[in-house]
């Protein structure tokens, strides 16, 4: 190995925090973990009330603006655009990365969505004369051409009716509806990549910039401009800026990891803030 590659892999080492011989040592996991509890925290209101409105306690603390359930999948999208820049970083080769991103997504994905169709989805169709639903009528309504393309556009799964007694009727697994954000947030790195946009930092940061106004200018100004209108394979554009905004901003946080400092007192005051 020549000079200039080991001490890149030194560099990398030391981005990753891992001491030669030992393992990796950081917080992510934690974080993740604490995150996934907060949006189930949140999601509980919504199942019992039918909405958070009013009722979750972070939506009514902050006033109307944001629940934790919210505050969570930012925060998760955050986290994304760190890694997922790191690892484009330490090998910045589309079809590797590409391969990574779909491995790391669509597996899960598929396991879930058939999860949830063909044993939750029947159990939800249960009443008083048959509790633990009608299994044949369920299956012979299944559109089986709108299963496969939800999953080939990372879509939530559709049964043919579910829990319509519950205060969220025909929900089969709605928090799947932000994966298909999270591959898009993914391909927009290659993109950037492609035309050399991380060849300086400054770009990024003013990447997030334009972003964050255009979000801020969104809900402000109560202006839509694709009109929520929904496309098959990116979802909502104007929901895709609010999740750029936070992924935007874990990729300016790799950027700048080695000047942000790291105090106690400054994560005290961000929290407070």
């Amino acid at each position: 190995m020549t000079q200039k590659n080991t001490n890149i892999e030194q560099e990398k080492t030391k981005i990753l925090l891992v001491p030669d011989g030992g393992v990796r040592f950081n917080n992510l996991n934690f974080l993740r973990s604490l995150l996934a509890i907060l949006v189930l925290f949140s999601h509980c209101f919504v199942i019992y009330y039918g909405t958070e409105k009013e009722v979750e306690p972070f939506y009514v603390w902050s006033n109307s603006q944001i629940s934790i359930g919210v505050f969570a999948v930012n925060y998760f999208f955050v986290i994304s655009g760190f890694l997922i820049l790191l690892s484009w970083d330490m090998q910045p080769k589309l079809g590797s990365f590409l391969k990574k991103r779909i491995l790391r997504i669509f597996p899960a994905f598929i396991v879930v969505s058939i999860l949830c169709l063909f044993l939750f989805g029947p159990l939800g169709t249960g009443d008083y004369f048959k509790p633990f639903g009608y299994w044949k009528l369920y299956y012979q309504n299944i559109d089986w051409q709108l299963f496969f393309k939800n999953i080939l556009f990372l879509n939530e799964p559709h049964a043919p009716w579910v829990f319509k007694h519950s205060p969220v009727p025909n929900a089969l697994n709605s928090p799947l509806w932000t994966i298909k954000y999270e591959f898009v947030c993914y391909l927009i790195i290659p993109v950037l990549a492609l035309f050399r946009l991380f060849k300086f930092k400054i770009i990024s940061l003013l990447l997030f910039l334009m972003v964050y106004a255009t979000y801020v200018y969104q809900y402000y100004a109560q202006v839509w401009f694709f009109g929520w209108q929904e496309f098959p394979m990116i979802g909502k554009p104007d929901m895709i800026v609010q999740f750029l905004t936070y992924f935007s901003a874990g990729m300016v946080i790799y950027q700048y990891k080695e000047i942000i400092p790291r105090r106690r007192w400054i994560v005290y005051i961000s929290i407070f803030a």
